[in-house]
């Protein structure tokens, strides 16, 4: 698991995010990579708020789904920060808490 967790961070970790491109409830990222990769985008259909996170009034994180996983992000400037990409079946309260919240 480490090592697929390491591989992602350091993928994500070469880029840089560009202005997005939106239209209705669609954002389309493009990512700027290091030269002589290929091009390619991120896409973020401004994703819904986790639920988790709504009841202690927390707003400023997102979330996709890429069915049995879900992915927790934030926006910040131009940059996209991803905090999580976990198996959604697992406890999500305790694990947002412990994550995001440093509970």
């Amino acid at each position: 698991m480490e090592t697929r967790m390491q591989l992602i961070d350091d993928t994500l970790a070469a880029l840089s995010v560009a202005a997005p491109q939106s239209f209705s409830n669609l954002a389309v990222y493009p990512l700027i990579a290091p030269a002589g990769l290929d091009p390619d985008y991120l896409v973020l259909e401004r994703g819904s708020h986790p639920k988790e996170l709504l009841a202690p009034g927390i707003r400023e994180y997102r979330q996709t789904f890429f069915k049995p996983y879900r992915l927790i992000y934030r926006i910040v400037g131009q940059r996209v920060h991803v905090y999580l990409i976990v198996d959604g079946r697992r406890d999500m309260q305790g694990l947002l808490a412990r994550r995001l919240l440093g509970a």
